[in-house]
């Protein structure tokens, strides 16, 4: 349950930022060389914060 609630929150936090922010660049890497054919990815998100650097 601890995975999928900071799914949860890390969606939410990306819809904000997408709907309230200038974003500056998005991107999107994905690694397939994990062992036991576990694959990941990460997503990297550069904005400028509408309400004040460093406050979220």
């Amino acid at each position: 349950m601890e995975n999928e609630e900071a799914i949860v929150r890390a969606v939410a936090s990306l819809n904000h930022i997408l709907q309230n922010e200038k974003v500056l660049r998005v991107s999107l890497e994905t690694d397939s060389e994990w062992e036991d054919d576990i694959k990941s990815f990460d997503i990297s998100v550069k904005f400028l914060p509408s309400d004040g650097v460093g406050e979220q």
